[in-house]
């Protein structure tokens, strides 16, 4: 805490961030292995949400199911 006539001195303020940066991390996983990863580094808003959805899970799919039928379960997303 400052005392009086310090409130300016260097080593009495302290650097803070309003809103500090940061990453949604996507992932897509089943029995089989780890699918893609996608990093988000801006506000993630429902349209982006599922663009990602619709660019990412199909080919997971196909990749580790080739001959089978998946279900897509989203787990968690609020």
């Amino acid at each position: 805490m400052a005392k009086k006539g310090e409130v300016f001195n260097p080593e009495c303020i302290q650097k803070t961030m309003k809103y500090p940066a940061s990453v949604i991390v996507l992932e897509c996983f089943s029995y089989t292995g780890m699918g893609c990863m996608k990093f988000v580094e801006k506000t993630l808003k429902s349209d982006d949400y599922q663009q990602i959805l619709k660019d990412a899970i199909p080919p997971t799919i196909e990749e580790q199911y080739p001959e089978e039928n998946a279900i897509f379960q989203q787990d968690l997303a609020q």
